[in-house]
């Protein structure tokens, strides 16, 4: 990642304090307990909404200093890292067994999972009922000209229909759910589908989902992976 490496990130520094300059330079760093020591040096009290562009992996990121996840890429280079390299390792890993992968983003938010995925697999296909979320994720899709990545914008569910996605946290669009909201007056309706169903649409062949025993072996034997429905097999 480049410390000023795109006119539009060069814009957001020169807005920035010297202490939040710091705080990003601390974030790149591999000291010990940085998350707990800029939290208390004020990362969460970024409320301003500036904008940037970095770098995340090779993938232009453009994104918004007053949310959550952004702020996190911005200051730290990724959000859930540890995530994102389980994911590429489990893409090899498969890519090597079976030859060819299909990554189910279920809740994608911004994308940054799917954009970090993206030259791994052969297709992505990523799930998220948010408006804002989806208008931002499309965004970064169309800047890095990425196409094997396709968004839908729903919910999955275990049936067809709509529902009330929740108002979440200020300055969290990932917080947002189906199940609470914080204020009612900011609650959208969404689409919802069965995910079984939307699978079968897709003509995403579930046998050849790998089998989560032999992914959890050949990984991390502690880790838990998503299943789909009632079937006993791994989503990735």
């Amino acid at each position: 990642m480049h410390l000023y490496g795109s006119s539009s990130e060069r814009y957001v520094m020169l807005k920035l304090s010297i202490a939040h300059k710091l705080m990003r330079f601390i974030g790149h760093t591999n000291i010990p307990f940085k998350r707990g020591l800029l939290s208390r040096m004020g990362i969460n009290n970024i409320h301003e909404n500036y904008n940037f562009e970095v770098n995340v992996r090779n993938i232009k990121y453009r994104g918004y200093l007053n949310q959550h996840i952004d702020r996190n890429i911005f200051f730290f280079g990724a959000y859930a890292e540890n995530e994102i390299k389980f994911l590429l390792k489990a893409a090899d890993f498969l890519r090597g067994v079976r030859g060819s992968v299909i990554m189910l983003d279920v809740g994608a938010n911004v994308g940054q999972h799917s954009l970090c995925l993206a030259s791994k697999v052969d297709a992505v296909h990523a799930f998220e009922p948010n408006p804002d979320c989806v208008l931002q994720f499309s965004s970064n899709l169309n800047l890095n000209g990425i196409g094997n990545v396709h968004v839908h914008q729903i919910a999955l569910g275990e049936s067809d229909g709509a529902a009330e996605l929740g108002s979440g946290l200020v300055g969290n669009n990932g917080s947002r759910s189906l199940r609470w909201s914080i204020n009612d007056a900011d609650n959208i309706s969404v689409s919802v589908r069965n995910g079984d169903k939307i699978i079968e649409e897709l003509a995403i062949e579930k046998s050849g989902f790998c089998d989560k025993d032999e992914l959890r072996n050949a990984l991390y034997p502690d880790h838990v992976l998503y299943r789909l429905g009632d079937s006993d097999d791994a989503e990735i």
